[in-house]
């Protein structure tokens, strides 16, 4: 017998009951081999300001829907930012780690979020760090409730602070790839590479000197990027003074509302005003 472990979630009379029946419909018994192939794929943003967003979708060829996903993310450098990561998919919006299910009514307040804590058994440290795991699931309790038809389709979006390789494992401990009859797919990592460009900042957005910490002189360096530029101040990623770190509000064009936002970063961390790249993401 394996069984799909989810997210653990709050222990409130009722809150608890519900989190425990969608636990039990989601827990599943490995009873036949996995007859589908379940491939997972990667695709990066096509602009400037998204070229740090991987999108992760699936393919199924398998007569088998699948029920539920734990995948383990994992990047070789930088970090994944929980800014802007979320969940894409329509079909499995079932997160029962994070779900908030009202203690009176039995209503679903919030819908919660496809990513673990770090502190769930079996998963990864979670944002900031090198790796999260993402389960979803679906109740597959009537026509609406019901998952995607084959062949698949996009399931959550990260975003990497920096260029690295993407590589989505199988959750072993928290079921893995779960089909609708019980049955688990292995899955083949993607390794998908993000190249490292001038789209992609190889520091942290705010830090233009290369000296992993944002700081006063950074803002010095974009207001010189901008006069340098001239009328109207605006850096498009085409031009010759792009700098993908500068880009600090990821708008995708180099602009005074850049200047703001890094100012805004030094005043929300205060005196010294000093900020080092390894606490931004991304």
């Amino acid at each position: 017998m394996q069984s799909v472990w989810l997210c653990e979630g709050k222990t409130k009379k009722g809150r608890l009951f519900m989190k425990k029946f969608l636990l039990v419909l989601l827990i599943l018994a490995v009873v036949t081999p996995a007859m589908a192939t379940v491939t997972i794929t990667c695709t990066q943003g096509a602009t400037a300001a998204t070229k740090n967003q991987i999108t992760v979708s699936f393919t199924n060829d398998g007569a088998q829907k699948v029920r539920a996903f734990a995948l383990d993310v994992n990047v070789t450098a930088g970090a994944i930012c929980q800014t802007g990561s979320a969940a894409l998919s329509t079909g499995y919006w079932v997160y029962p780690g994070t779900i908030d299910i009202n203690d009176t009514n039995g209503h679903i307040d919030n819908y919660g979020s496809p990513f673990c804590p770090g502190t769930a058994r079996g998963a990864y440290a979670g944002f900031g760090t090198k790796g999260v795991t993402v389960e979803m699931g679906s109740l597959y309790v009537g026509g609406p409730n019901a998952p995607p038809q084959n062949p698949g389709g996009n399931l959550f979006k990260i975003v990497v602070k920096n260029p690295c390789n993407v590589h989505i494992y199988a959750n072993a401990t928290r079921g893995g790839v779960v089909m609708e009859d019980g049955s688990s797919a292995a899955i083949a990592d993607p390794n998908f590479q993000v190249p490292a460009d001038k789209y992609m900042c190889t520091k942290c957005k705010g830090n233009l000197n290369a000296d992993t910490f944002i700081t006063a002189v950074d803002i010095t360096v974009l207001v010189g990027l901008l006069n340098q530029a001239g009328p109207p101040y605006r850096i498009q990623p085409t031009s010759a003074l792009w700098n993908a770190c500068a880009d600090v509000n990821g708008d995708g064009v180099i602009s005074a509302p850049d200047i703001t936002a890094m100012v805004g970063i030094l005043n929300q961390a205060g005196a010294p005003y000093r900020v080092a790249c390894s606490t931004r993401c991304p």
